[in-house]
Protein backbone atom coordinates (compact mmCIF):
# COMPACT_ATOMS: atom_id res chain seq x y z
CA UNK A 1 0.00 0.00 0.00
CA UNK A 2 1.89 3.21 -1.11
CA UNK A 3 1.70 6.12 0.98
CA UNK A 4 3.10 9.73 1.41
CA UNK A 5 3.32 12.42 4.67
CA UNK A 6 2.05 15.58 4.37
CA UNK A 7 -1.17 17.46 4.07
CA UNK A 8 -4.42 15.97 4.14
CA UNK A 9 -4.45 16.44 0.18
CA UNK A 10 -1.16 13.57 0.67
CA UNK A 11 -2.98 11.22 2.74
CA UNK A 12 -3.44 7.95 1.06
CA UNK A 13 -6.82 6.52 1.45
CA UNK A 14 -7.16 2.80 0.72
CA UNK A 15 -9.33 -0.29 1.77
CA UNK A 16 -8.06 -2.78 4.00
CA UNK A 17 -10.07 -6.09 4.19
CA UNK A 18 -9.33 -8.99 6.50
CA UNK A 19 -11.15 -12.23 7.66
CA UNK A 20 -12.25 -12.06 11.28
CA UNK A 21 -10.19 -14.93 13.64
CA UNK A 22 -7.31 -14.79 11.39
CA UNK A 23 -4.32 -12.96 11.84
CA UNK A 24 -4.41 -9.37 10.67
CA UNK A 25 -0.88 -8.62 9.29
CA UNK A 26 -1.17 -5.11 7.34
CA UNK A 27 1.98 -3.65 5.71
CA UNK A 28 2.48 0.06 4.52
CA UNK A 29 5.47 1.72 2.51
CA UNK A 30 6.26 4.97 1.67
CA UNK A 31 4.75 6.87 5.28
CA UNK A 32 7.64 9.22 5.38
CA UNK A 33 10.77 9.42 7.15
CA UNK A 34 9.84 7.69 10.67
CA UNK A 35 13.63 8.86 12.03
CA UNK A 36 12.05 11.22 14.52
CA UNK A 37 8.94 9.70 15.37
CA UNK A 38 7.74 9.89 19.20
CA UNK A 39 5.15 7.28 18.69
CA UNK A 40 2.91 5.46 15.85
CA UNK A 41 -1.01 4.54 16.22
CA UNK A 42 -3.49 2.24 13.98
CA UNK A 43 -6.84 2.61 14.57
CA UNK A 44 -10.25 0.92 13.76
CA UNK A 45 -13.34 2.03 14.60
CA UNK A 46 -17.31 1.96 13.71
CA UNK A 47 -17.63 5.81 13.82
CA UNK A 48 -15.32 8.13 13.35
CA UNK A 49 -16.48 10.16 16.42
CA UNK A 50 -15.86 7.20 18.86
CA UNK A 51 -13.07 7.65 21.12
CA UNK A 52 -10.23 5.70 21.42
CA UNK A 53 -11.16 3.35 24.18
CA UNK A 54 -14.23 2.60 22.13
CA UNK A 55 -12.20 1.04 18.93
CA UNK A 56 -12.76 -1.65 17.65
CA UNK A 57 -8.31 -2.33 16.98
CA UNK A 58 -6.24 0.39 18.60
CA UNK A 59 -2.44 -0.36 18.30
CA UNK A 60 0.27 1.72 19.38
CA UNK A 61 4.10 1.15 18.27
CA UNK A 62 5.38 1.55 22.32
CA UNK A 63 2.48 -0.44 24.42
CA UNK A 64 0.95 -2.90 21.75
CA UNK A 65 -2.58 -3.53 21.69
CA UNK A 66 -4.56 -1.29 23.47
CA UNK A 67 -8.48 -1.55 22.97
CA UNK A 68 -10.03 -4.47 21.13
CA UNK A 69 -14.17 -4.40 20.34
CA UNK A 70 -14.32 -1.15 22.46
CA UNK A 71 -12.50 -2.65 25.83
CA UNK A 72 -8.80 -2.18 27.13
CA UNK A 73 -6.79 -5.20 25.87
CA UNK A 74 -5.92 -8.13 28.22
CA UNK A 75 -2.79 -8.71 26.25
CA UNK A 76 -0.78 -5.88 24.68
CA UNK A 77 1.69 -7.94 22.79
CA UNK A 78 -1.03 -9.75 20.62
CA UNK A 79 -1.08 -6.22 18.76
CA UNK A 80 2.25 -4.73 17.15
CA UNK A 81 3.71 -2.04 14.94
CA UNK A 82 7.01 -2.65 13.56
CA UNK A 83 8.96 -0.47 11.49
CA UNK A 84 10.87 -2.01 8.71
CA UNK A 85 12.66 0.56 7.19
CA UNK A 86 12.57 4.20 8.49
CA UNK A 87 14.00 6.72 6.17
CA UNK A 88 11.17 5.44 3.35
CA UNK A 89 8.26 4.62 6.29
CA UNK A 90 7.48 1.14 5.77
CA UNK A 91 5.99 -0.50 8.86
CA UNK A 92 3.61 -3.71 9.54
CA UNK A 93 0.63 -3.81 11.99
CA UNK A 94 -0.38 -6.57 13.40
CA UNK A 95 -3.28 -8.18 15.10
CA UNK A 96 -3.17 -12.05 16.64
CA UNK A 97 -6.08 -14.31 15.26
CA UNK A 98 -7.05 -14.69 18.78
CA UNK A 99 -8.18 -10.86 19.19
CA UNK A 100 -9.73 -10.65 15.38
CA UNK A 101 -12.25 -13.09 16.94
CA UNK A 102 -13.12 -10.39 19.43
CA UNK A 103 -13.75 -8.00 17.06
CA UNK A 104 -17.95 -7.47 15.85
CA UNK A 105 -18.65 -7.54 12.29
CA UNK A 106 -19.40 -4.11 11.02
CA UNK A 107 -20.70 -3.13 7.73
CA UNK A 108 -18.47 -0.42 7.36
CA UNK A 109 -15.46 0.82 9.57
CA UNK A 110 -12.61 3.14 9.42
CA UNK A 111 -8.73 3.04 9.79
CA UNK A 112 -6.30 5.47 10.45
CA UNK A 113 -2.78 5.09 10.70
CA UNK A 114 -1.07 8.21 13.10
CA UNK A 115 2.09 9.41 13.30
CA UNK A 116 3.59 11.47 16.47
CA UNK A 117 6.93 12.88 15.84
CA UNK A 118 9.75 14.17 18.51
CA UNK A 119 8.40 17.84 17.58
CA UNK A 120 4.75 17.64 18.53
CA UNK A 121 3.94 17.19 14.63
CA UNK A 122 1.17 15.08 14.30
CA UNK A 123 0.45 13.53 10.56
CA UNK A 124 -1.92 10.93 9.59
CA UNK A 125 -0.02 9.33 6.48
CA UNK A 126 -2.78 6.59 5.84
CA UNK A 127 -6.33 6.32 6.21
CA UNK A 128 -9.17 4.29 4.44
CA UNK A 129 -12.03 1.96 4.94
CA UNK A 130 -11.83 -1.50 6.35
CA UNK A 131 -14.02 -4.20 5.70
CA UNK A 132 -13.95 -7.18 8.22
CA UNK A 133 -15.59 -10.47 7.12
CA UNK A 134 -17.45 -12.57 9.59
CA UNK A 135 -15.32 -15.96 10.08
CA UNK A 136 -17.01 -18.99 8.59
CA UNK A 137 -14.43 -21.87 10.21
CA UNK A 138 -14.55 -21.17 13.85
CA UNK A 139 -11.94 -23.94 14.93
CA UNK A 140 -8.77 -23.06 16.54
CA UNK A 141 -6.64 -26.41 17.28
Amino acid sequence: MPGVTGSDSAVIKSAIIFNRGDTMILSFSGMGDLTNRDNIWFTMKGDKDDADSASLVQIDEDTGLLYINGAAAGVPGNGSITVVDVIPGNLTVRLEAVESAKVACCTRTYYDLQVLYTDDTMLTPARGLAHLIGDITRATS
